[in-house]
Formats: C-alpha cells, sequence, structure tokens
C-alpha cells in the first residue's frame, strides 16, 4: 500500500543577476589595480604578447 501524497506544483526558483547582492570589493586590489594601471602594466604586457 503505498502513501498518499497531495502533489502542489512548487514555482519556479528564478533569481536574477541584477538582484544578486554584491560586495563592494576589497581595497588591495582596488589599490594594485590602481597602481598597475598607473605603471601602464597593460601597454607592457600587450607589447610583450604581440609576436604570439
Amino acid at each position: 500500500m503505498a502513501m498518499r501524497r497531495d502533489i502542489e506544483t512548487q514555482p519556479d526558483l528564478i533569481v536574477f543577476w541584477a538582484d544578486v547582492q554584491r560586495s563592494p570589493g576589497h581595497a588591495f586590489y582596488d589599490k594594485l589595480q590602481k597602481l598597475l594601471s598607473d605603471a601602464g602594466s597593460d601597454r607592457f604586457v600587450e607589447d610583450s604578447c604581440k609576436a604570439y
């Protein structure tokens, strides 16, 4: 004898990316990004890898 279950449909679980809370970031990485950017690291890496 099987147990009877009243099945109710569960609504879809949808989470939109815009609704997800984000942290403000980390001060260390913000400062590192500024230092690397001010030093021109992007241009250096692009020039170094251009041949490849």
